[in-house]
C-alpha cells in the first residue's frame, strides 16, 4: 500500500509545551521525547481514500503551540458518499511537561510519559494511557479507555465505552457513562473524592487492603457489594450510605441499574455478602432507558427521577 510520510520538528522554549492534534481516521501516538522539542511524523496511506483532498497541516503558532491536523472538506459527507479521507497515522514525541488537546473521529490514541493538562475526545477510537500525570479529561462515545500508572485528577465521560485503569494515584475522579463500565484500581486513595454516574454501567473499585471510605450510593435496581467492614450503614428506598474502616475517601455513585463493587487488593481480602438494593416503584427502568435512547431524557435527568 502506497503512503506519504512527513516529519517536522519544532523547538519549544517554555514549559509545559502545548500540542493540539485533530485526526479523522488513523492512529495517534504521543510519547515522551527530548526536552525542548516536539517532533511530528505523519504517514498518509494514500490508497485508503481521496489522497488529493486529504491534507496534513503541521505548524507552530505564535504562542508556541504545535498544531497537527488532518483536513478534509466535509468528512462526514465524504464517508457517506464513499469519497472518504485517507487514513493518517501520527507519531509524535514531546517533552514530558506537555499539555495535550486532542480530538479524533475514528482513531486509536496512545499517550505515554506525559505530565500536563490533557483533554482527549474520540468518537469510536480507543484511548490507551501509560504513565500520564496531571489533569486528565477524556470524552468518548464508543471507544474504551485504558490506563496504567496514572496520577493527578481525572474527568471521564463515555456513552458505551468501558474504562479500565490500574495503578492509579488520583485524588479526584469525576465520571459518567450510559452503559460503559468503570474498573479502577487506586493505590493511595487517602482523602480522595470519587464520583460515578451511570445508567446501566457498573463500577468496580479496588483499594489498598484496609483503606477506609465513606459511601453514598443511589440506585433504582443496582446492587452493592464490598469486602470492607462497615461501622455504620443504612438502606432507604434505593439510597445507601455508610462508613467503612473508619472513613476516609468520599465515594459516591448514582445509577439506574448499575452495580457497585468496592474491593480490597492483596492478602486478606474477602468479599462480603451483597447489600440489598431497594427498587423505587415510581420510575420504571425499561421506560427510563427507552426515553434516554429516544433523546427525551439526559443521563442526569434519568438519575434524578429515582428520587422523586
Amino acid at each position: 500500500m502506497s503512503q506519504e510520510e512527513i516529519t517536522r520538528s519544532f523547538s519549544v522554549s517554555s514549559l509545559p509545551a502545548r500540542l493540539s492534534v485533530r485526526n479523522i481516521q488513523g492512529n495517534v501516538q504521543i510519547r515522551r521525547g527530548d526536552a525542548g522539542e516536539i517532533t511530528v511524523t505523519a504517514i498518509k496511506h494514500t490508497g485508503t481514500g481521496n489522497a488529493e483532498a486529504t491534507e496534513i497541516y503541521i505548524e507552530q503558532e505564535s504562542n508556541g503551540q504545535v498544531r497537527v491536523e488532518t483536513r478534509y472538506p466535509n468528512p462526514i459527507l465524504g464517508i457517506l458518499t464513499f469519497m472518504k479521507p485517507c487514513r493518517v497515522d501520527y507519531q509524535i514525541q514531546a517533552p514530558r511537561e506537555c499539555s495535550i488537546d486532542l480530538s479524533v473521529v475514528s482513531s486509536t490514541v496512545e499517550i505515554e510519559g506525559m505530565d500536563g493538562s490533557h483533554e482527549v475526545k474520540t468518537v469510536s477510537g480507543d484511548v490507551n494511557l501509560k504513565e500520564v500525570a496531571g489533569k486528565l479529561q477524556v470524552n468518548t462515545v464508543s471507544g474504551d479507555i485504558r490506563g496504567s500508572t496514572l496520577s493527578g485528577d481525572s474527568y471521564l465521560k463515555t456513552v458505551s465505552g468501558d474504562v479500565n485503569f490500574t495503578q492509579c494515584k488520583y485524588s479526584e475522579i469525576t465520571s459518567s457513562s450510559v452503559s460503559g463500565d468503570f474498573r479502577i484500581e487506586l493505590l493511595d486513595p487517602q482523602e480522595g473524592r470519587y464520583q460515578f454516574k451511570t445508567v446501566s454501567g457498573n463500577t468496580r473499585l479496588v483499594l489498598p487492603f484496609g483503606s477506609g471510605f465513606k459511601l453514598s450510593y443511589h440506585t433504582q435496581s443496582g446492587s452493592f457489594r464490598t469486602d470492607a467492614g462497615s461501622t455504620n450503614s443504612t438502606w432507604s428506598r434505593g439510597q445507601h450510605s455508610g462508613t467503612y474502616h473508619g472513613g476516609g475517601s468520599d465515594i459516591s455513585m448514582r445509577s439506574v441499574s448499575g452495580d457497585l463493587r468496592i474491593l480490597y487488593s492483596g492478602a486478606g481480602s474477602k468479599e462480603r455478602p451483597e447489600e440489598p438494593s431497594k427498587v423505587h416503584a415510581k420510575a420504571d427502568l425499561g421506560d427510563l432507558l427507552e426515553r434516554i435512547d429516544r433523546g427525551e431524557l439526559s443521563v442526569d435527568q434519568a438519575l434524578s427521577l429515582m428520587n422523586e
